[in-house]
This record gives structure tokens, C-alpha cells and sequence, in this order.
């Protein structure tokens, strides 16, 4: 509650944030038998957040290329697979919102692959990380401290009277 030399304003801020590291595991059938992986990227990294009561629920996607060789290592090849990953983000709350409150989400880095290797069956095991950071933004008050303005003096103003 503000006093009588302060003012209540309502303002948008960052009242809550949350970190998170997400951890995927997927297991993929390529075409062919690979005799070795020759590399892995990742690319068209999408997502999409949405506010729930104790954080946000995240809704991703993104591209995995695998290039290996099959045929005895006498052939490569390159395979596309869209993986699709879902988390939830705790929040922790610096103030309590006043009205409605709005969700920026930041990737901190683009997933990569952390791991990528031939099972038994043939299939391939790619391990994907990546960390997010998300801030809640929102309508919340501060109390400012007001002063009395007082006007210049005019006749002890160099720039009255000239």
C-alpha cells in the first residue's frame, strides 16, 4: 500500500523465469543398414510455449541427418528424420501478476547431438540437448517515492529576464 508521497503504477515486467535442459533419446530406422555413422546435425529447430499454473508446457521440433555408410562402407547416404519433443519448464515467480501475463520463450542453444550410435537391430540412437530459458512477462505494480516540483525563481535565473 503506497503513502501519500508515493504513487502505485502498474507496469509490464519479467515477473517469473525458468532454465531448463531437455534430453532426448530416439531411436531411428534408416533404410538401409548402416555399417557406420559418418556425422549428425540437426536443423529446422521449431517451438512453441504455453503458459501453465506451476510452469510452461514447451512443444518442439526439429530435423535429425544422419549420414552413414552401408553396403560394406562402399555407399553413404544421408536420412532426415523430424523428431518432436514436449517438457515443462518450472517457473519461479519474482512478483504476483496484477491482470493477465504473457510467455517469451528463448532457446539458449540449438539442440545438438550429444550421441549417435548403431544398436543391434540396425537401428540408429541419437541423443539430442539442448537448454531453453523462459520468461514470463506481466502486468505487476511498483510504489515510486514523488517529490513536489518546485518552480525557478525567476529573478535568480540567468535565463529569466534576458
Amino acid at each position: 500500500m503506497c503513502l501519500k508521497n508515493y504513487r502505485h503504477i502498474i507496469t509490464k515486467a519479467v515477473i517469473g523465469h525458468g532454465k531448463k535442459k531437455l534430453d532426448c533419446k530416439t531411436s531411428i530406422a534408416l533404410p538401409q543398414r548402416p555399417n557406420r555413422i559418418l556425422g549428425c546435425w540437426i536443423v529446422n529447430h521449431q517451438y512453441q510455449a504455453k503458459k501453465l499454473p506451476d510452469g510452461v508446457e514447451l512443444v518442439g521440433q526439429y530435423e535429425v541427418n544422419i549420414w552413414y555408410a552401408f553396403g560394406g562402407s562402399k555407399k553413404t547416404a544421408v536420412h532426415a528424420e523430424s523428431i518432436h519433443y514436449k517438457g515443462t519448464v518450472p517457473i519461479h515467480y519474482d512478483s504476483k501478476p496484477v491482470s493477465r501475463d504473457d510467455v517469451y520463450i528463448k532457446s539458449i542453444d540449438e539442440p545438438e547431438c550429444e550421441r549417435v550410435k548403431i544398436e543391434e537391430n540396425g537401428k540408429v540412437c541419437v541423443e539430442t540437448v539442448h537448454c531453453v530459458h523462459v520468461e514470463v512477462i506481466g502486468e505487476t505494480s511498483i510504489c515510486v517515492e514523488t517529490f513536489q516540483r518546485q518552480e525557478p525563481d525567476e529573478s535568480s535565473s540567468p535565463f529569466y529576464g534576458t
